[in-house]
């Protein structure tokens, strides 16, 4: 448990802030914040989701064929350089152990870039994947829990494609492109045609009629042509190297390698991904430029950086050059009438996957940064921004990340357990994908409706327009008993229900209802002795341990913008939590991500990302600043 103290009762009298201390750090902050600046505007950090995907990149690179050995041997000796010391590999960084999925997969990958099966690190690697009950259990986890790993393992030819479920082929063939009204999640497509193009080629003998390798050539140009709909203009899939992966291994199935133009474009994007370590080469996950740039713009607004200034400038230019001109996929927007251009995306070019949560966080940057100094180019990408997320709100009240009117999930956490992936029964196939649980689908999500509410507010919409009202209701609806919301992207429950609020006050919600002080009670009961918050992934597993773990810069920097903005009047909690990011400020004027994750697939699959550490607690500190300033 937390050494806590009560928005009752504080356990200590707060600690006098030095203000010259106060405008030193800030400075600091600032000026660490606009050394990363790169040339273009923005801001980008690397995203590390751990060895795996390096090991999904060289099975990749295996399948499609090309692959250069002196590459290979510099990816092995980056894999070898984290293995741990039993053998295993860690499913991403912060884990307390390696698992048999991530060994496997990691094993692969060695196997991919060219070491045998008797090198001692790939031998060791074995050794702890037959302890934990071999290749047949991690296979085992495709069906119990949506694992993917056995279709990297099927196509680098470590797992026999009988241990895939035995897809019917005509599943290939089925129109998806004329479903798109029904409640359809493309990602799961994706994944059933990454598996059929995977059973075709490795779980089924070989046609050998003239009909049969008709059949089959059919079937593969279908698989080509739904995957190739989803790609961007640079290559990728969404933006993300492992799915980029997983596409990749599916096309190689079908018979394309890296001759075929798209593929090749697909890998060119990747190889942009590619970074040099002391000990190898790993692999930058996905891109943050979107998300990244707008939290470093609203830090350095904080701050106090001017307005006209070419610093802001340029960040400007870049979030609004990042604004989505290509029409979203139907399958992710089915109303006939909805604005399907608008949005932003997680990163500059992922045109395919425009999203709330990035539109909402871009909104508010735009208004609150240019707030008396709007052009006409930042009224006119907003006005459209706000209306394409009007259209993406759901019935249910709430935003979902990519997808509008998924099923609604349960009020609270999900992934509690693990839900099975029936793809064995032809009928089951179908209903899972047209209308999927939401644990395997997109549902509206408590922290994406907050900050959707932050960038809405933020251009004007208000407590009494209908679209506020009704997801009000919705975050009422989803609140847990301890005043919390959990956090679907984001660890966990802190920095989601901490952006929340900043969404309930920007629209301007009466921060005194039932509902919110009890949110803010958590936030507050979370507070560890040394003024700092912080929580760990293993909060996703078990919510007693929501709120709990060691003080983290980012975290304490969410949720003191998140009281200020809930209590603008200073108190206690903001004096400590803001002194004790000026004790943790580093040297060099930024501050540490301190084991903080951010969330790929919950409740196992994380990867660490440091921008909201450079960026968050100077939000916070240049708010906290501004109310001391005004209270005095």
């Amino acid at each position: 448990m937390n050494d806590a103290v009560t928005t009752e009762s504080p356990a200590q009298e707060a600690p006098q802030v030095d203000s010259q201390a106060l405008e030193q750090a800030i400075a600091r902050g600032a000026a660490a914040v606009k050394r990363e600046q790169r040339p273009d505007g923005s801001w980008d950090d690397d995203t590390d989701l751990g060895p795996s995907a390096t090991a999904m990149h060289w099975i990749a690179e295996a399948a499609i064929g090309g692959a250069s050995p002196e590459a290979g041997a510099d990816a092995a000796a980056y894999l070898l350089s984290q293995q741990q010391a039993d053998g295993s590999f860690l499913p991403f960084p912060e884990a307390a152990a390696g698992t048999a999925s991530a060994t496997a997969l990691c094993r692969a990958g060695l196997l991919a870039c060219g070491l045998p099966k008797t090198h001692p690190g790939v031998q060791k690697a074995l050794e702890f994947i037959d302890a934990q009950g071999g290749h047949d259990a991690v296979a085992d986890l495709l069906r119990s829990r949506g694992d993917l790993t056995p279709l990297f393992l099927v196509s680098a030819g470590v797992l026999d494609g009988s241990r895939l479920p035995p897809l019917p082929p005509e599943l290939a063939l089925t129109p998806f492109d004329r479903l798109v009204d029904r409640k359809m999640h493309a990602g799961n497509v994706v994944i059933a045609l990454v598996l059929c193009a995977l059973v075709a080629k490795f779980g089924r003998t070989p046609p050998s009629s003239f009909l049969a390798k008709a059949a089959r050539k059919v079937e593969n140009q279908r698989i080509q042509y739904t995957l190739f709909q989803w790609q961007n203009d640079a290559g990728d899939w969404n933006g993300q190297c492992n799915y980029t992966w997983l596409i990749l291994v599916g096309l190689a199935a079908t018979g394309l390698d890296r001759s075929d133009e798209r593929v090749a474009r697909a890998m060119a994007w990747l190889a942009g991904k590619r970074r040099v370590t002391a000990t190898g080469s790993a692999y930058n996950s996905m891109g943050t430029d979107v998300w990244s740039t707008s939290f470093a713009a609203l830090a350095l607004h904080a701050a106090g950086e001017p307005f006209q200034g070419e610093v802001m400038s340029a960040a400007r230019r870049h979030l609004l050059a990042a604004q989505c001109k290509r029409p979203m996929p139907r399958v992710n927007q089915r109303k006939s009438d909805a604005v399907r251009t608008g949005g932003w995306g997680f990163q500059r070019g992922n045109e395919t996957m425009p999203d709330c949560d990035d539109t909402g966080v871009v909104l508010a940057t735009l208004c609150e940064v240019s707030a008396g100094n709007a052009t006409r180019e930042i009224f006119v990408a907003t006005e459209h921004g706000v209306s394409w997320l009007r259209d993406m709100q759901n019935p249910d009240g709430g935003f979902a990340s990519y997808v509008w009117n998924q099923p609604t999930k349960k009020p609270g956490p999900m992934y509690l357990v693990d839900i099975p992936l029936t793809l064995d029964d032809p009928g089951r196939i179908l209903s899972f994908l047209t209308n999927p649980p939401a644990e395997f689908s997109d549902p509206a999500l408590e922290g994406v409706t907050g900050r959707a509410l932050w960038g809405l507010g933020a251009c004007g919409v208000k407590r009494d327009d209908p679209l506020v009202c009704s997801a009000i209701e919705f975050l009422r609806s989803q609140q847990c008993g301890n005043g919390a919301w959990w956090g679907r992207w984001m660890t966990c429950y802190l920095v989601e229900t901490a952006t929340t609020l900043l969404g309930l006050a920007a629209v301007g919600e009466d921060m005194h209802t039932g509902y919110v002080e009890s949110a803010v009670r958590f936030l507050c009961k979370s507070q560890n002795a040394d003024g700092g918050f912080g929580e760990r992934h293993e909060a996703y597993r078990d919510p007693r341990l929501a709120g709990q773990g060691p003080s983290m810069p980012p975290v304490t920097g969410f949720v003191l913008a998140g009281l200020l903005a809930a209590r603008p009047k200073l108190d206690d909690f903001h004096h400590r939590a803001a002194k004790y990011l000026l004790d943790a400020q580093e040297p060099n004027g930024s501050w540490s991500n301190a084991g903080w994750l951010h969330t790929m697939i919950p409740p196992d699959s994380f990867y660490t990302y440091d921008m909201p550490a450079k960026t968050l607690p100077l939000y916070a500190l240049g708010r906290y600043r501004a109310l001391l300033a005004a209270a005095r």
